[in-house]
């Protein structure tokens, strides 16, 4: 081995030295043959016996490393490598399915949630309404007592009586102590009034509605019909000058509703008149309504089994029989009562000049007529419809008879004339 190949290569320098090493011992140098660490190699020959090397020489094999040069651990590592990965794939979509779980668990939780705070948010807008509806109806309760103070349309004792002072603004207050109903016409008057009223004219103004800087609009009406007036609350008084508000002044307390007949588009109007001793003013409230409660009729019919019943379009009947009796027509709630089997053609008249007149001799009218038109007067209990339970009750119906031997038409064309007479 030259010196240069020496110097060019430490390894074999090394191997040098090692053999001169033998030689200087008595020892035969032998070759150096690599550890290999194939199996299939004879190391058991002597050539190849070798002493431990502690420098590997150049380009030996690598520990763990075959003949050919393959690192198994390379190889078993990459193995280990794919197994990880898959390992790790696994486990990566066992925690996406729980991931997915977990939100659609969080989502149905959310949803849950939503619907129990809309459920709640029912519950309490149920339970406000109910209390809201719970103080109108005591409100309402409270107007529907008739000896309760009377309070306006939407409005509560406070701002009611803040309108009450600026209408009566020190003024004295107009009395009056009775009162009755015919169909929808209201009639008062200072003292009875089965013999005359004792007012001329009246003068009406809506008080609801006033603004603080309004004034209060005063307007005549030649009888006192509210069926055509706008809805609200009334007040009456006798005298444009002093313009002194009505107050009833009678014992009881007036707490009384009656119904108009239908206009051409089927409205209605549902008249209440309140009066009592600790309200300052006698108040006429109007409601528009279409239909009229359960058991209210426009008109009742008396008439015997075999008659023909008129048909009148948009109103309201109910036919009474004269083997029932007049008291059914009486207890009957209607504005009219019309006899269709009478001797002749009768009306119940009330002026508030005049009072009321009608035959004598006309039972029906006079019982049926109520307050205004003396039932009860007779002195028979077969003739009279009434007894000591309706005695105070002021509401009547305006009474017609028409001629039994009339045809249907003729008998139709008078009751249409009856309903648009105002």
């Amino acid at each position: 081995m030259s010196r240069k190949d020496r110097k060019s290569n430490p390894d074999l320098t090394a191997e040098w030295r090692m053999e001169q090493d033998q030689i200087k011992n008595g020892q035969n140098p032998n070759p150096t043959p690599y550890q290999f660490s194939n199996n299939n190699f004879d190391n058991s020959y002597p050539y190849y016996q070798q002493p431990q090397q502690n420098i590997p020489p150049y380009n030996a094999p690598k520990p763990g490393a075959d003949y050919y040069g393959f690192d198994n651990k390379k190889e078993t590592s990459n193995v280990q490598n794919e197994q990880n990965k898959s390992r790790v794939k696994q486990n990566q979509k066992k925690e996406d399915d729980i991931e997915k779980q977990y939100r659609s668990a969080q989502r149905k939780r959310y949803f849950l949630r939503g619907l129990l705070i809309l459920i709640n948010l029912g519950l309490l807008s149920y339970v406000c309404l109910s209390v809201v509806g719970i103080i109108f109806d005591s409100q309402g309760n409270n107007e529907k007592n008739i000896d309760a103070y009377i309070t306006l349309k939407g409005k509560n004792k406070k701002d009611s009586q803040k309108i009450y002072d600026r209408l009566l603004d020190e003024k004295e207050v107009s009395t009056f102590n009775d009162y009755g109903i015919l169909g929808d016409d209201l009639y008062l008057s200072n003292y009875s009034l089965k013999n005359t009223s004792s007012f001329q004219e009246f003068y009406f103004s809506r008080i609801d509605n006033v603004k603080d800087n309004e004034d209060f609009y005063w307007a005549r009406m030649e009888k006192l019909n509210f069926s055509n007036f706008e809805p609200g609350d009334y007040a009456l008084t006798t005298n444009l000058a002093n313009k002194y508000p009505l107050k009833y002044n009678g014992n009881s307390s007036i707490y009384q509703t009656f119904y108009s007949l239908p206009n051409s588009s089927g409205e209605r109007r549902e008249i209440t008149i309140k009066g009592n001793k600790v309200s300052p003013i006698f108040l006429i409230s109007v409601n528009v309504i279409t239909e009229l409660p359960e058991f209210w009729y426009d008109v009742v019919y008396y008439a015997d089994r075999d008659s023909e019943i008129p048909n009148i379009d948009r109103i309201t009947s109910k036919v009474v029989y004269k083997d029932e009796g007049m008291q059914s027509v009486y207890l009957t709630n209607a504005n009219y009562a019309i006899d269709l089997s009478g001797t002749d053609n009768f009306s119940s008249k009330y002026t508030a000049l005049e009072g009321f007149t009608v035959d004598d001799n006309n039972n029906f009218i006079k019982e049926i007529g109520g307050y205004l038109t003396g039932a009860n007067s007779l002195v028979d209990d077969k003739s009279s419809v009434l007894n000591s339970i309706y005695k105070n009750d002021h509401l009547g119906k305006k009474v017609f008879t028409l001629k039994n031997d009339d045809n249907i038409d003729i008998k139709t064309d008078n009751i249409n004339k009856i309903l648009s007479a105002k």
